[in-house]
């Protein structure tokens, strides 16, 4: 495929970093299959314009951690597309969170106490923007009420951004894999030139009505970056309730069955 405008906006910082694969039949493959699915009348989330949210959101230049999950939300609630790009985002729906996230937050409390002047809000594009994490699905897109049913379809593109990108340019970031179709991309990855490390999946939790076996990540990737770069540089996970937030607000999907990218 052609690198053209829409993919230089969706891309972002990343685009020069992915030009060979975006050029490559593999990435061809990847929006045949997208543009067949919706032809044959199956709904594909998240919309076209957001797949690539997440990259277009961190800056490559700034990140500090990555954190791959699995696939996008594949249902709707009130009607309403869950899936937004990020993983466990669930803006779309705001003000409801999706049990995932709420497993994410309550991760959070017991790792760093219990503020009621936190925001636990649904957005989490600060975390891309402001905090440099990226948080990734190991697939991008999924059909709908079918989850991973995209995860084989994407596994070329995410074995290139560790292969290709996050190995070759990034040196002692801390990386997490999250659940099983995460962790199976730990391969792909030089494990002395990171830190590594695997957890459940929060859904694995609120599916079982339980906590969430977090393994005190949050901390594990602070105590990291403090340790190799300051504290000047861990992360915020949590935002306040007076801080004023950087809100993504996309222009409105318009993209058809016949337009790029699916």
């Amino acid at each position: 495929m052609q690198v053209n405008d829409k993919l230089k906006e969706q891309f972002g910082t990343w685009l020069e970093l992915f030009r060979p694969f975006i050029e490559s039949e593999a990435f061809d493959k990847i929006f045949s299959t997208l543009k067949a699915t919706t032809k044959a009348g199956k709904e594909v989330y998240p919309t076209s314009s957001e797949v690539f949210k997440s990259f277009k959101l961190c800056d490559r230049h700034k990140m500090k951690a990555l954190v791959l999950l699995q696939c996008p939300y594949a249902t709707k609630r009130y009607g309403v597309t869950v899936a937004s790009g990020i993983p466990m985002d669930c803006s779309n729906i705001a003000p409801y969170e999706q049990p995932t996230l709420y497993q994410w937050y309550q991760a959070l409390e017991e790792q760093y106490g219990f503020d009621p002047f936190n925001d636990l809000r649904c957005d989490l594009t600060y975390l891309l923007q402001e905090e440099h994490v990226m948080l990734l699905n190991s697939a991008l897109t999924v059909e709908a009420g079918r989850p991973d049913s995209h995860a084989q379809l994407w596994e070329p593109f995410t074995k290139f951004f560790f292969e290709e990108i996050v190995d070759k340019y990034y040196r002692g970031i801390p990386v997490v894999f999250v659940g099983k179709t995460a962790q199976a991309y730990e391969k792909y990855i030089m494990p002395i030139s990171h830190y590594i490390k695997k957890v459940e999946h929060p859904a694995a939790a609120a599916y079982a009505d339980r906590k969430w076996k977090h393994d005190n990540v949050h901390t594990w990737v602070n105590e990291i970056l403090e340790k190799t770069n300051g504290p000047e540089h861990k992360v915020n996970w949590f935002r306040k309730k007076d801080v004023e937030v950087k809100v993504y607000n996309p222009a409105p999907d318009t993209t058809t069955v016949q337009d790029c990218p699916f």
